[in-house]
């Protein structure tokens, strides 16, 4: 018989969802890490959630970072089996930097009351936003402090109505830490449990689709005890959007209309280079907006280094196609130059002579921008270099 939650041992469990899975584990400054809440499950009949209503807080670790968020409210959907957390995740892509995991959660419950329910619902999406905001607005120092604080007080906020309710019912306090180093594969996943011990081999993770994730005991749907899931994700590109884009695209479409101007005879030579040239004079040249594009990509902590080098130096290949086809008077040059960076940072060996000083060049930048931070790794050093970056692309191209 299952045991009823808010009875028994409190134990967490890593669950890799792919056995066979021998891609790389994570890496530091090479990877994106992003983790989900997927689901909760409290097993109580019928008749309790008639007069209670249940909530909590997650807080997840990592080395001078610190992420809380409220767990919203206990609701199961008609025909639904486990609750739902939240439908976005709650670390999205963050540039790895190395070090453990550490996943803390509680959950309670109180004496049903409609308008606290709504407080406590509205607080848990309320952290997950802020913390979205920190972590979209990392600095060398990390995700944005100010707003961290912020997502913690409200996570306070939901810990104080839960104490303080009518009747509180303790479920669970669970905390473990995680190397993520032996985390191998795309996703992993942590179970906190209270209940009865499972064995480790009897539990496994069921898709059907993207939108429909089942954990299983023994081949059958865990209804024992009280549970949260988490999925922890290693992505090798990031999916979100920066705020850089759209300069991005704007500075390409300023530079391929530029070239064709001066294909057709609308400027000279020497026009043509002086644009194509940084001045203090003019900072609104082409080419200054252009390194005001790459000092930007180079500082955005929010991105890995593979994928701050590769964008850095398309637009670096990018003004270099440009001089070198004007120099030259051949237009074409520049389209063979700026089509030829894609593919020649695809093979995986080292590129041509251009594109591979502009690539050597934007990483000892980003070497040099580190010091900041004090992170070393040797994931891009050497003829690695080659190697990783052909396993992403431009992010501002997609």
């Amino acid at each position: 018989m299952a045991t009823e939650a808010g009875i028994g041992n409190a134990k967490t469990y890593h669950i890799n969802y792919s056995e066979n899975d021998s891609s790389a584990s994570f890496e530091p400054k090479k990877h994106y890490l992003r983790v989900d809440a997927v689901s909760w499950y409290l097993n109580k009949e019928g008749n309790f959630w008639k007069t209670f209503i249940a909530s909590g807080a997650l807080q997840i670790k990592l080395p001078n970072e610190n992420y809380e968020v409220g767990l919203g409210t206990y609701k199961l959907d008609d025909g639904m089996r486990t609750a739902p957390i939240f439908n976005r995740p709650i670390i999205d892509d963050r540039v790895y930097l190395g070090g453990s995991l550490t996943v803390s959660v509680t959950a309670q419950a109180i004496k049903k009351d409609t308008l606290l329910s709504k407080i406590l619902k509205d607080l848990g999406n309320s952290t997950v936003d802020v913390v979205t905001g920190a972590i979209q607005g990392a600095s060398f120092a990390g995700p944005t402090a100010s707003l961290l604080e912020v997502s913690k007080g409200l996570t306070n906020n939901i810990k104080e109505i839960l104490n303080a309710g009518d009747k509180k019912i303790d479920f669970f306090s669970i905390e473990n830490t995680f190397q993520l180093s032996k985390f191998r594969g795309n996703e992993n996943y942590i179970l906190l449990h209270r209940g009865a011990d499972l064995a480790q081999d009897k539990l496994n993770i069921e898709i059907s689709d993207k939108h429909s994730i089942e954990l299983t005991y023994n081949g059958k749907f865990l209804d024992d005890g009280a549970w949260v899931l988490l999925r922890v994700s290693r992505i090798d590109k990031y999916s979100g959007v920066r705020p850089w884009y759209m300069k991005a695209r704007n500075i390409r479409s300023e530079i391929d209309s530029f070239m064709d101007a001066f294909e057709f005879g609308a400027m000279t030579k020497e026009q043509a280079l002086n644009q194509l040239t940084p001045s203090v004079a003019d900072p609104n040249n082409t080419a200054s907006k252009v390194m005001e594009l790459i000092s930007i990509i180079r500082n955005d902590f929010v991105l890995s280094y593979r994928d701050s080098l590769l964008e850095s130096s398309m637009y670096k290949n990018l003004l270099q196609a440009a001089r070198v086809a004007v120099n030259a008077n051949d237009v074409a040059e520049y389209k063979k130059i700026r089509d030829g960076f894609l593919t020649e940072t695809k093979t995986g060996v080292e590129p041509n002579k251009l594109v591979a000083s502009i690539l050597r060049e934007e990483y000892s930048n980003l070497m040099f921008r580190d010091t900041l931070v004090g992170i070393k790794s040797n994931a891009l050093e050497g003829n690695d270099l080659w190697r990783s970056i052909r396993h992403t692309s431009p992010v501002s191209i997609s």
